[in-house]
Formats: C-alpha cells, structure tokens, sequence
C-alpha cells in the first residue's frame, strides 16, 4: 500500500485535487482509501469541530487561529497519541492487503505547522514535542505541498475568514520546513488540470 498526501494553506486546492485523484485511481482499478486527517485527529474531535446546528442552518466552525498555553500543550499530546494511533491503522491495512492507495487531505506535517502557528504568541517552549513528532511521522511514499501566494488565496476565496497575516505566517512555515521534510512543491497557482498532471507524474515516477 503506498501513502500519498497532500498539505498546503487553506484554499490551495487540497481537497479538489485528492477527489480528482482519486476518482482517476479508481478507474484505473485501484483500491483507494480516502483519509482525511481532521475526521482522525482527537484533538479537533474534542475541541469541537463539528459542525454546530442552528435552527435553521449549519454553521461552520471558525478555524482556530489563537489559544492559549493549555490549548497548545493538549494539541502537542494530541499530535504524539495521533501518530501512533495511525502507525496501527497502516499496519493493519498493509497486513489486510486490500488497500492499494491510502490518500489523505492534510498530513501530520499540516498539524505541526498549525501547532507551531498558535505557539507563535507565547514564550518559547520546550521544543521536543516536534522532534518526538518528526521521528514518529509514518513516511508517505508521496509526500506533496500545493503551494499557493497568501494574496491570491484570499482572492480567489472572498468569503474566506482568516486575514493575510495568518496566511503569510503559515505561508513562511511551510517554506522553512517543506525542504527538511522533503515535500515535493507543486505550484498551485495552475489549472486544476496541469495540476493534476504534474501530481501523476510524482506517484508515476
């Protein structure tokens, strides 16, 4: 079974680009396994990120750009229980072998990132947490970053939330850490299809 995931900024085209992947896998014969990584994470299962129901409509939750130190520290452990409770999932479904492709919106590479984003305000911590984490991450055999300029995310995406110094900050994070952790970059500013062909190209190789 091989790995495949797909990190970037909000907007960049993750989730577009891993249903047009998949749809092409699958026609080809494959058995694809769509992970998502919010729907795994305990962390976002108990903060709260489901979906809040209104009377009359469903509000979406607001995507967390500040906590606190107690916040952090809950994400960090988190993130340690996560990576192992997803090294057993890979070795169950590598000794089930009926999965070919495991693809997945977001990686844990997205959560450090996020971590390290809302740890930005405090006093600097004890860093092991993210050592500990780079050592434990599940190496994918295709690991892609769509990348994306924070001004044309917010263009493309009027009704999008979060401001331009949260995405340039994340922006500069994914920049010092995507070459350390070997990410293949993929110029999201494209046609979905260029884009697509390029990613064929990365797992066909």
């Amino acid at each position: 079974m091989k790995i495949i995931t797909i990190s970037g900024l909000d907007g960049s085209g993750k989730s577009t680009q891993l249903k047009i992947l998949k749809e092409n896998l699958t026609q080809k014969g494959y058995q694809v396994f769509d992970f998502h990584m919010i729907d795994f994470s305990i962390a976002n299962k108990l903060l709260g990120k489901k979906q809040e129901k209104d009377e009359n409509e469903i509000k979406k939750p607001k995507a967390k750009i500040k906590t606190g130190f107690f916040g952090i520290a809950f994400r960090k452990i988190a993130l340690l229980i996560d990576l192992k409770r997803f090294k057993k999932l890979i070795q169950k479904m590598s000794q089930e072998n009926k999965i070919d492709f495991l693809i997945t919106d977001r990686y844990f590479y997205d959560q450090i990132i996020n971590i390290i984003y809302l740890e930005k305000s405090l006093p600097e911590g004890n860093k092991y947490w993210k050592k500990w984490s780079e050592k434990l991450i599940t190496n994918p055999d295709h690991k892609i970053y769509l990348e994306l300029a924070p001004s044309i995310i917010i263009e493309r995406n009027k009704d999008i939330e979060q401001g331009f110094d949260y995405f340039n900050d994340k922006n500069n994070l994914y920049k010092q850490l995507s070459k350390k952790w070997e990410l293949n970059i993929i110029n999201a500013d494209d046609t979905i299809e260029n884009i697509q062909e390029k990613i064929n190209d990365l797992i066909s190789s």
